[in-house]
Parts: structure tokens; sequence; C-alpha cells
């Protein structure tokens, strides 16, 4: 290692490093596949195996972060090898986002575990993916600033050009900002799409940013005639409008024939949307009369769920965030007020409450609610979620909430209502989870709620958005026929 300087030593004793723990990687999946298919191999080496591996992954990030640290300003990220650019951070912190591997206690011929997962599948090994904290998301967001953000047309050029120290970091953070002015979901959306158009015109060697109107007709044409859906193409044209729009270049899409192509393969590709059928209370009721039980925690959470998510057209997203520091009960007991504080509606998140009354009789959600939390034992003003995975205890033949602040997954709260609804005898396939809140809109629309309350209550920016929800009943459609002064001729 003569000639070798103190930091390539370093870099060299961390790619062996990175070696070794992918051999400890190797060698503990063959373990614990060997474990679970019945090898004598304990389940106690396997979890030592893991720990070691953990550890060992862990002190890794660690020093390769103290290495990125020392790396000068100048240096290009191609300098340093295997670490993803990812992983150079601007504040120095480390980015590790990975999957955390559980593996259940239960050998062949032993005792029960004291407590197995309820919300994750019949398998012995359940994975759960670590929580993303807020930072984490903008650092992914700048991360991929180099797929969206070119910043070498007009006015991005003037900015970077700009010289003066005291403007470093706010200049190198207008990119994060102006890729913020969209949703998460739909920055993502966005990204995946234009990555694609990129990869295409690669392919044909075309230019991608920016584009030539041409291109980008040929491209939504070849999209058309390999029959992509109409939301691909759709989702395919606003990647690329949007991306040119933030990099500040002549925008393809304002195009004629762009837009022309467009709008013939929306038509061409449309097809008859199919829409999940509303929740009803009598289908409620039914779920009620079954799973009613409130010490039953597993069934229980369901039905409090389903009455919630009805009572206040709650989306998904909106149900399974709730936080008890989001309720608030009447002093009166009349009615609970639920605190919706991200809403798809909400771009620039004010929040919204969600007012819920006490109806006094079987199906109240609010008498329902109260006796959930009591049961539970939840904290109030706590920012524990509500509605999350339960933990069976075999000892003690129990539920109880996981001690893991995460709400359930989209994935198994359709789960969840999907089996209820087939256990009552319903055609669970006719039903998802946004029936619970078209359910409430249709019940209030034929009760004749007023439309400014039921606009309120169910969040929407438009009319069409809020009569999209309502399925009219057979007496409603009736009554259009029965006012045209038929009946006294």
């Amino acid at each position: 290692m003569g000639g070798m300087s103190f930091k390539n030593i370093k870099m060299t004793l961390l790619l062996m490093m990175l070696m070794m723990l992918l051999s400890l990687d190797k060698l503990f999946l063959e373990q614990r596949k060997e474990t679970t298919t019945g090898s004598l191999m304990s389940v106690t080496t396997v979890r030592i195996l893991d720990k070691i591996r953990r550890d060992f992954r862990d002190s890794f990030f660690v020093r390769m972060g103290r290495i990125l640290d020392q790396v000068a300003p100048e240096q290009s990220m191609e300098d340093i090898p295997i670490i993803s650019r990812s992983h150079h951070l601007s504040n120095g912190t480390e980015r590790r986002h990975h999957l955390q591997v559980e593996v259940a206690e239960q050998q062949p011929g032993t005792s029960a575990p004291t407590a197995t997962s309820s919300d994750t599948g019949p398998t012995n090994v359940r994975k759960r993916e670590t929580a993303v904290s807020q930072t984490q998301h903008q650092q992914q967001h700048q991360a991929a600033n180099n797929d969206l953000l070119a910043c070498t047309f007009s006015h991005w050029k003037e900015i970077r050009e700009i010289q003066d120290p005291r403007l470093k970091e706010t200049v190198l953070g207008m990119g994060n900002i102006v890729l913020n002015s969209r949703s998460e979901n739909t920055y993502k959306k966005y990204r995946t799409y234009f990555l694609k158009f990129k990869a295409w015109c690669k392919t044909f060697d075309f230019q991608d940013l920016p584009a030539s109107p041409s291109t980008v007709a040929v491209y939504l044409s070849y999209l058309i005639q390999i029959n992509s859906s109409a939301a691909v193409i759709d989702a395919a044209y606003y990647s690329i409008q949007w991306t040119h729009c933030i990099n500040l270049c002549n925008n393809p899409c304002d195009n004629s024939l762009v837009n022309l192509i467009l709008e013939g393969g929306k038509r061409l590709r449309s097809k008859p949307i199919v829409k999940k059928k509303p929740i009803t209370p009598e289908i409620l009721e039914k779920i009620m009369d079954k799973f009613s039980q409130v010490e039953n925690l597993y069934h229980s959470r369901l039905v409090c769920m389903v009455l919630v998510g009805y009572a206040g057209f709650l989306r998904y997203d909106e149900l399974v965030h709730i936080k008890m520091c989001d309720i608030k009960f009447h002093q009166s007991g009349s009615h609970i007020e639920i605190k919706i504080e991200k809403s798809k509606t909400d771009v620039f998140r004010q929040g919204n409450i969600v007012v819920i009354a006490k109806t006094g009789n079987k199906l109240c959600p609010v008498s329902y609610l109260e006796k959930y939390i009591s049961y539970t034992g939840l904290v109030f003003q706590s920012e524990e979620f509500i509605f999350r995975a339960v933990t069976f205890f075999k000892k003690e033949n129990v539920y109880r909430l996981s001690k893991i602040n995460k709400p359930l997954t989209y994935t198994r709260a359709r789960e969840l209502l999907l089996d209820a609804l087939k256990t009552v005898g319903v055609d669970f396939k006719e039903y998802g989870l946004h029936s619970l809140r078209s359910g409430g809109a249709t019940a209030a629309a034929n009760n004749n709620v007023p439309d400014r309350l039921f606009k309120v209550h169910g969040r929407w920016r438009s009319e069409n958005a809020k009569d999209g929800y309502v399925l009219d009943s057979i007496n409603e459609k009736f009554s259009v026929t029965l006012n045209l002064g038929l009946c006294y001729l």
C-alpha cells in the first residue's frame, strides 16, 4: 500500500466491507430459506446471523457517510465507486431506506410464540418497511433533480451562474422548491413517465429536452399503436408538458398537432369506467351484526373504520391517517370533530374539519368510536394512528394494537373490508374502499341533504366531482317522469 493515500486505503477497506456485507446477506437468505422449509438449522442461529448482518450493514453506512462528508465540493461523484449518487446528501447524513425482516420464533416441536402478526399474511417471515421522514422525502426529490431539472435553459442558466457565496444555499434549494409545486405522488408519476420518454428518445436518437413537437407527436402515436390505455397516454403527455415547463424551455405540448394526437388517442383507447358500488346502510347493518363485538379488536377495528369512513365521506388516505390528536369529542356528547390534516383536494394543507353527529342507534359512528378508543387504550392528544396493525397474543387469546405507529396499508385495509363483505354474503367484487365514501354521499343525496353542506362535508372542489359519487335511487329516477305532468292527463 506504499503509494496509496489514507483516503484510498479507507475506501478500499469499505469496499471489502461491502463484499462481506453482500456475502452475509446471501448466507442469511439461504439459512432463512432452509429454516422455513424444515431444516434442522435453529431459528436462533438465523436470528443471530441476521443481527450480525444488520449491525455490520449499519456500521458500513455510518463509515461511508463519514468518508462522503470529506469529499471536496469540486470532486466529481463519479470518482466515488459503488455508492449511488443519491447517498451523497448535502447535509452529510446517511440515507437508508430498507426492509426490516423479522423471523418468527416458531421451531418444529416447540411451543407457540407469545405473539404473532395478524396483518401480515400466513407466512412466518414478515417484511415491514421503515417509516420515511419528511426530510428523507425532500432528499429523494433533491437526488432526482438531475432526472427532471436540466437547469441549463433560460433563467435557470442565469440562476446557476450566480457566484455570491451568500446565495449558494438559496440557489441550490430552488430546484427542490420547484419540484414540490406538485404533490409527491404526482411528482413520482411524472418522473416515471418522463424517464420512459427519455429512454424511448435515446433508443431512436431523438432529443428529449427540449423535445420537438414532432418527437412528442410520434411518441404519443407510438403509445397509441401499441395499445396503451388512455390513462398511460394522458400521463405521458402531462409528464412531458410539466418537465418542459419547470425547465423553462419551449413546450412541445402546446403544439396543435400534439394535442390532436392526444385527443385522438384518448378517443381510440378510452374504455367505459366501471365504478364500484356504494355501501348501503343495509350492508353496514349486516357488518355490525356480524362483527360488532368490541372485545375482538380484529373485528371492532374494521367496524369502526367502516362507520367513520361512511359517515365522514372519507377517502382511504384520510381515514387511515386519523390520529388521536385529530379527534375532538364535544363536551355535550352530540358529535365529534375530526381534523383532516392532509387531503387530496387540500393542496396547500390548510386542513379540514369533518363533523360527525351522534345518531343514538346501533350504527352510531360516534358511540362505536368512543368504545373502540376506550378498549384499545389509545391516548387522547397523542400522535398515535387509531387504525393500524394488530397483533394476536395466543397465550392470552387477545388482539392488541401494534406498537409500531404506522397506518394500515391500502392493500390490507381493502382486504379487511372485502373479507367482511364476503362473510356477510355480499358480492365483494363490486365494492372497494371508495365504496364507503360514495355510500355516504349517495345516502345524503337521496335524503335531500342541501348541496352546499353535502359538498363541504365531502370536501369536493367542484360540482362534477361531487355528483360523480352519487348513485341516485330508483325512486329519485322515477320522480323525473312523475313530475312531467303526464299523470294528470
